[in-house]
């Protein structure tokens, strides 16, 4: 299942917790094309990128008041997009492709093809990265990028999105409710046990080591959690900043 989408892409938005009754809202953005786009992400207040089907890639420099492309390829869907820094960044491919950039995408080149389609990818530091998809499949380099280790999930389900909080850490959220999480960067990955998990898990975000904000349909309920290891425990307030869509 593909993550929140528009093509109408909503400002970054920093969320703070705020009094019963404060003021906050949404506005929308033109991003400059119709294709759907499947994910977002933000190195700064100014510098993002978005990424969706039939290979639609944009890039803003100014926080979204413009949008320019950087597409390439043709008749491909571009699922998740994640940049370290305003150079380094990835793609992840619906048919099965990983890409990495080095110049803040305006060249990309391959790193890894499969037969899987990945729906994530993260990386901790400019070597440890993950991606995930289809089936349970999880790959991971150590090497940033030049070679990728297949992991087991222990599940069958489509794993919607990895996010690591460093190189040993991280957590991965699925269909069927699923929530795994790992403490030695994948080499066993543990599944999370909450009697309150029913829906499909199309997000997870760590601003710490204890502070989570976990996503899920069905129907779309967010849900702010504390969490240790990747143990579900209560509901709690936190701060961070998340890229959102409206839809």
């Amino acid at each position: 299942m593909n993550k929140l989408k528009s093509s109408l892409i909503a400002l970054i938005l920093t969320w703070s917790v705020l009094p019963v009754g404060a003021q906050y809202g949404w506005f929308t953005q033109n991003s400059g094309t119709s294709n759907w786009l499947n994910a977002i992400h933000f190195v700064d207040s100014t510098t993002g990128w978005a990424a969706g089907d039939y290979y639609t890639i944009r890039k803003t420099t100014n926080g979204g008041q413009s949008w320019f492309s950087q597409s390439f390829g043709q008749g491909g869907d571009w699922s998740d997009i994640f940049f370290l820094n305003k150079n380094l960044g990835w793609l992840a491919g619906k048919q099965g492709q990983l890409y990495k950039t080095t110049d803040g995408g305006s060249n990309w080149n391959i790193k890894y093809l499969s037969g899987q389609a990945w729906s994530s990818v993260h990386f901790s530091d400019s070597l440890h990265g993950w991606a995930v998809g289809y089936n349970g499949w999880i790959v991971a380099t150590t090497n940033g990028g030049a070679n990728w280790n297949s992991q087991t999930s222990n599940v069958n389900d489509y794993l919607n999105e990895v996010f690591f909080i460093d190189n040993n850490r991280g957590w991965i959220a699925g269909n069927s409710a699923t929530l795994l999480y790992t403490t030695n960067g994948g080499n066993n990955w543990f599944k999370s046990s909450d009697p309150d998990l029913y829906c499909d898990l199309n997000a997870v975000h760590f601003s710490s080591q204890i502070r989570a904000l976990r996503l899920g349909i069905a129907p779309f309920s967010v849900r702010l959690v504390a969490a240790a290891a990747g143990q579900i425990s209560g509901p709690m307030a936190m701060r961070g900043i998340f890229s959102l869509f409206s839809f």
